[in-house]
């Protein structure tokens, strides 16, 4: 691998755990369940010998040391994209569980679970939960996940960073968490009875703010 690309795997990790993503990041504010998140997460860059070629790999690992994703560095990374070797779903119990179907059919697998569902309720839930934008929620029904995943060809920019695909990861098991009917159920009946009954018809962006206060 050129040396430009281990310097630039290494100093995205560095400013990772020298968390500059909060001082960098200018289009949203961090919540402090998001701060939190992020802060939990160990990354591990691991080197493995595959036929006398070096190969570079990264491991993100949650608070209980559990690998919630594993990807794959390019050799002229940042200017192809990594891949997404394994990554920790949701059980029907919302325990993690390592799945065996590719990292894109599991994106267009959750998408088409709440393709045809009100995605202004998921994306009040995530928006207040974590003060931040979204990504696949703000996409239309027929848009396709995979083709709007940072890891996609199209979509890869050198600007795009570790964070994206961690942020990227962290929306797919928030919307795996509530894609059941009940799920979908339980947010729906929150979300109708705090905004007809209890905030009545305030503005969304006052309806923001209260709630980050809570």
């Amino acid at each position: 691998m050129p040396l430009i690309s281990l310097k630039r795997i290494n100093k995205e990790v560095q400013n990772y755990n020298d968390k500059v993503y909060l001082i960098s990041n200018t289009n949203s504010i961090f919540s402090e369940a998001l701060v939190k998140y992020l802060a939990s997460l160990s990354l591990e860059i691991i080197i493995i010998n595959i036929s006398n070629k070096d190969e570079y790999f990264l491991l993100i690992k949650d608070s209980n040391n559990k690998q919630i994703l594993q990807l794959k560095y390019p050799e002229y990374y940042p200017f192809k994209p990594y891949s997404v070797i394994s990554y920790a779903s949701l059980s029907m119990k919302n325990e993690c569980v390592y799945n065996n179907m590719s990292y894109y059919k599991y994106l267009i697998a959750i998408g088409d679970k709440i393709k045809h569902r009100d995605k202004n309720i998921y994306r009040f839930f995530y928006t207040n939960l974590f003060g931040c934008e979204p990504l696949f929620l703000n996409l239309s029904k027929n848009d396709c996940y995979c083709c709007n995943s940072n890891t996609c060809q199209n979509i890869w920019s050198p600007a795009i960073t570790i964070n994206s695909i961690i942020l990227e990861q962290l929306e797919i098991r928030f919307i795996e968490s509530y894609c059941s009917e009940l799920g979908y159920c339980y947010l729906s009946n929150i979300y109708n009875n705090l905004l007809n009954n209890i905030l009545g018809k305030l503005p969304d962006e006052i309806i923001k703010t209260i709630l980050k206060q809570c």
